[in-house]
């Protein structure tokens, strides 16, 4: 069987030296964040999206392909994406931005590698770095800098905690389509707990939402500001292609919410302490993303490894460095994207929920004003507005004067 899937021991290698295709599509799982970087490089999108996903509307999305859920129908989702492909002029280039989408292309990597191009790391590597138990035990395994974990299975209460483990901690799913608090879409990723009765009541919560194990982590004191993040894609023999560092400005809620400001910049430990983990975890093949937090005493503690693309790759393109068109090139055959001087401090917002997060933050609104201008934005920038216009502004607009938008 032929297959474009670099470096597989079981589908095969790409061939090396082809020509390169200008009519490839990139075929993103959503996410403006991940089109806007490809279409400022010139690559052509169609996206997998919800009929009312702003993505649709960009000027660099050229189709659409109607989304299902890749948690709860990955083999539908597949079967459609494969149908779709089929019929493309040339092979398209598959990105996936979320951990759900992640887990459906490795899993179903033989099926969609017969008709997409794509890169992604060992099978056995991703099921790891997914599942934060996995993830314990590989980073106990090779000695990475986690903070003291313990996983408490389902079922478990605080009597059930290892001596070793001490409040304050911080409570987090095994998988990110868990229920109960952390449910997908919600506010919070994780929850922070300072005595055995707290924790108690979130594995209630836990046990209400369906039941399952959580990571159970010391807290390293301070802000979500304090979140550093490397950022890395990495080729297929283990090379590091391009990369860059990242910090929180903001998040919402204020704590162990989602990012609604961020800025990137290369900083020389989290570069250095990216590149170990990474060396350490033998990850080849993809982008990925190591998120650090940076103690009091300034030890960056790791808490855990994403293989996939995500919203910093927008501000990352901004700045220079393009990981989401480098990923394209290095699987076409197409050129490198063009340099350009590094320009650190370079931001990202979601305007929605970061004016939220500078409101609860104390921060002025001219001051907030001036950051969300000249930042990029998850609503689409300047060179490409419809994505704002279209799902935000006009349906706005006919709620205020009582007449229904334009389709």
């Amino acid at each position: 069987m032929t297959t474009r899937l670099v470096n597989d021991p079981v589908l095969g290698t790409r061939p090396r030296g082809r020509a390169p295709r200008a009519a490839a599509l990139a075929c993103v799982l959503g996410g403006l964040d991940i089109v806007g970087p490809l279409g400022r490089a010139g690559v052509r999108c169609a996206v997998a999206a919800g009929p009312r996903d702003p993505v649709r509307h960009s000027r660099h999305v050229h189709a659409s392909i109607d989304r299902l859920d890749c948690w709860a129908e990955p083999e539908a989702l597949v079967a459609r994406l494969v149908a779709w492909a089929r019929v493309q002029a040339a092979r398209p280039v598959l990105f996936y931005p979320t951990d759900g989408d992640l887990l459906m292309v490795s899993r179903f990597r033989e099926p969609l590698g017969e008709v997409f191009d794509f890169l992604v790391p060992d099978a056995g590597l991703i099921e790891s770095l997914v599942d934060k138990e996995r993830f314990q035990d590989l980073a106990g395994r090779l000695g990475l800098p986690v903070p003291p974990s313990a996983v408490l299975p389902a079922g478990h209460g605080p009597a059930d905690l290892p001596a070793a483990i001490s409040f304050p901690l911080v409570v987090k799913p095994v998988l990110h389509s868990a229920g109960g608090p952390f449910a997908p879409g919600g506010k919070v990723k994780a929850v922070r707990v300072d005595t055995p009765d707290a924790l108690a009541e979130v594995l209630r919560l836990v046990a209400a939402g369906g039941g399952f194990s959580c990571v159970v982590q010391a807290l390293v004191p301070g802000p979500e500001s304090r979140i550093e993040s490397y950022h890395a894609f990495v080729d297929e023999f283990g090379t590091t292609v391009a990369e860059f560092t990242g910090e929180k400005v903001r998040t919402y809620p204020p704590e162990y919410g989602h990012s609604t400001a961020v800025t990137v910049g290369r900083r020389p430990d989290v570069l250095a302490a990216g590149r170990e983990v990474l060396a350490a975890i033998g990850l080849r093949s993809g982008v990925a993303k190591v998120d650090f937090k940076r103690g009091p005493d300034g030890r960056l503690w790791l808490f855990e490894v994403n293989p996939r693309f995500n919203l910093w790759h927008n501000a990352g393109a901004a700045a220079g460095v393009n990981l989401p068109a480098e990923f394209f090139a290095r699987v076409t055959g197409r050129p490198r994207p063009r340099e350009i001087p590094f320009r650190a401090g370079t931001s990202w917002c979601d305007v929605r929920n970061d004016r939220r997060a500078a409101r609860a933050a104390g921060v002025p609104l001219a001051s907030w004003l001036r950051f969300a201008v000249t930042s990029r934005r998850s609503s689409g920038d300047w060179n490409d507005p419809m994505p704002l216009l279209r799902s935000y502004v006009l349906p706005a607009l006919a709620r205020r004067f009582g007449r229904p938008p334009r389709a």
